[in-house]
């Protein structure tokens, strides 16, 4: 490093790559040399992405980055899925994390909540939750005063389903789940029957008052019926009252239909043999 300051040349080009250094061992959680760059070499904490601040976060990684001036608060710019997100919002199946952020500041009232062109950008925190993190989070964020947003009983319903998550029976299997895989199935389960008997979301409520929406379904059960692994979440919603079909003025949200359409044959008979029986 000495030699590369001595070398006028050298030095400039060291400037110019700091950011991308410090972004990398960021990414890497390397604390040590992250430690290093901002106090020796005044790498630049601004240019850090929440992207690449979230790819192997820790708490005293973020005391140490706080500490050097990091905007809690940076929203996210350079990803089109993800702009707009914050370091709250790429993190929140990490309970600790959360708590750490709200403690030193972290906003949790941003997000769209109105209607919004295919993605919001970015979702309600709770409806992002709903998707990823955990009820012991939803229900910390609430209490801190974090947005529903419109599509939270529908995107848990898909991502339930999309893991074959069982909301029959994850009580039972709880204390034997093995594996990342098995934990996260029960999660996604728990998050689904909080969110229909606790906090009493309509099950069928429609996702968007606009037709035909872009990467919109219509009702939580559609949602779930055009997932291969969703038959478990598909009769689990019908149990509790979902409907088949809705149609509203604006819409008509066809779960079977979108089932076949997706190919999600499985889902489709359970639906096809509902409606025969109710």
């Amino acid at each position: 490093m000495e030699m590369i300051k001595a070398d006028p040349q050298l030095l400039s080009s060291l400037q110019e790559w700091l950011p991308s250094i410090l972004g990398r061992c960021v990414r890497h959680g390397s604390i040590d040399l992250v430690r290093y760059l901002l106090k020796c070499e005044r790498a630049p904490v601004a240019s850090l992405s929440p992207l690449a601040v979230a790819a192997n976060s820790s708490i005293p990684l973020l005391e140490l980055l706080v500490a050097h001036g990091w905007d809690l608060n940076k929203a996210e710019v350079d990803r089109s899925l993800k702009r707009g997100d914050k370091l709250i919002d790429l993190v929140c199946d990490d309970h600790q994390l959360v708590c750490w952020l709200v403690e030193h500041g972290a906003r949790v009232m941003d997000g769209e909540v109105d209607l919004y062109e295919i993605f919001p950008q970015p979702a309600p925190l709770l409806e992002t939750c709903a998707v990823r993190g955990s009820v012991a989070t939803f229900r910390f964020l609430q209490s801190k005063g974090a947005l529903l947003g419109h599509r939270t009983l529908h995107r848990a319903a898909g991502e339930a389903a999309s893991f074959g998550a069982d909301p029959f029976t994850y009580q039972e299997v709880h204390d034997q789940a093995v594996g990342d895989d098995a934990g996260a199935r029960n999660e996604r389960a728990e998050m689904l029957v909080f969110l229909v008997d606790e906090m009493k979301l309509g099950i069928n409520a429609m996702d968007s008052t606009v037709p035909y929406r872009a990467y919109h379904w219509g009702t939580p059960l559609c949602y779930a019926a055009v997932k291969e692994k969703g038959a478990h979440v598909v009769r689990w919603l019908l149990e509790k009252g979902a409907q088949p079909k809705v149609e509203t003025a604006q819409n008509v949200a066809d779960a079977e239909m979108l089932a076949k359409l997706t190919g999600c044959t499985e889902n489709a008979r359970i639906l096809r043999e509902w409606k025969q029986m109710h």
